[in-house]
C-alpha cells in the first residue's frame, strides 16, 4: 500500500500521503486529515429526511472519476471504491481512500478476487478471468446509488428493486 500511495502523493482527488513509519512492529501510515467518509454523510442527509443533493452527485462522480482515471493511467486498480473509501473535508474536496487492496495491474489486468463483494459487478461472482478498471467503474456506480437512496440498490427490498422490479 505504501508504495502504490508513493506512485499517487500528487495525484488530486485521492487522499495525501505524507509518509509512513514503523514502531513497535507496527506500521503508521500518515494521511491527510479528511472530516467524513461519503457513508457518514449520506446518512446524516437522509437522517433529515432530505434528498441527496444532485450538484453533490455530479462532483463525487467527477472527483471519483478522476482519481480513477489516475490510477488507471499508473496501472493501479482501486478495488474497493465503496462510499466508506470516498471522503468529505470542509473545504469541499472529494477524494478516494484507502487503497489496501490496491493492485499493480499486469497488462490492465488483476486476477485475484478481494473488495468488498456488495459493491462487485456481477461477473466477478464467477471467479474466472482477470478484470480490469470497468469493475471500479462499477463500483462507483452502485456507490452513486447507494449514496441517492440512502440503501444499497441490489438488496431484495430496496428501493431500486420496487422502482425497476425486471431488473437483475
Amino acid at each position: 500500500e505504501v508504495q502504490l500511495l508513493k506512485k499517487l502523493r500528487n495525484t488530486p482527488n485521492i487522499t495525501t500521503f505524507y509518509g509512513s513509519f514503523i514502531y513497535d512492529n507496527k506500521l503508521f501510515i500518515c494521511m491527510e486529515l479528511m472530516e467524513m467518509s461519503l457513508t457518514e454523510y449520506y446518512k446524516q442527509v437522509h437522517q433529515m429526511k432530505s434528498s441527496f443533493p444532485e450538484e453533490l452527485l455530479g462532483c463525487i462522480c467527477v472527483c471519483v472519476t478522476d482519481a480513477l482515471i489516475a490510477c488507471k493511467s499508473i496501472r493501479i486498480m482501486h478495488r474497493d471504491v465503496k462510499p466508506l473509501n470516498i471522503l468529505l473535508n470542509r473545504t469541499g474536496e472529494i477524494k478516494l481512500c484507502d487503497f489496501g487492496l490496491s493492485r499493480i495491474l499486469v497488462d490492465s489486468l488483476a486476477t485475484t478476487i478481494v473488495g468488498t463483494m456488495a459493491y462487485w459487478p456481477p461477473e466477478r461472482f464467477t471467479g474466472e478471468g482477470s478484470f480490469d478498471i470497468r469493475h471500479d467503474v462499477w463500483s462507483l456506480e452502485i456507490t452513486l446509488i447507494d449514496t441517492t437512496l440512502s440503501n444499497y440498490p441490489l438488496s431484495k427490498n430496496s428501493i431500486f428493486n420496487a422502482c425497476f422490479p425486471n431488473i437483475r
